[in-house]
């Protein structure tokens, strides 16, 4: 299952977070979840899931979407974080 650690730090403030809900809430799919972060949908017809949790090292994020459907989604997700924070968000392993 592909997954990625993006550099999203866990000490945001009120006003931060705020900021990151609306951009979560604005991708397809998003679901309010007890479990943590959730989006589902359907991807060149099968559906798919992708889970997220803040950890220490950054927001981690994991699906079973194809790998170059993956790859675009989390462009799209890294690009209106970073637009909405005034920050690069991006793969924090590189």
């Amino acid at each position: 299952m592909p997954h990625i650690t993006l550099s999203l730090p866990a000490d945001l403030d009120p006003h931060q977070w705020s900021a990151v809900a609306e951009v979560f809430a604005g991708i397809d799919g998003w679901t309010v979840d007890d479990d943590g972060l959730l989006w589902r949908g359907e991807s060149c017809g099968a559906p798919y899931r992708i889970e997220g949790s803040m950890e220490p090292a950054g927001l981690v994020l994991e699906s079973d979407l194809p790998a170059d459907v993956w790859t675009g989604w989390v462009s799209v997700i890294c690009a209106r974080l970073s637009l909405r924070l005034g920050m690069e968000v991006c793969d924090a392993e590189m």
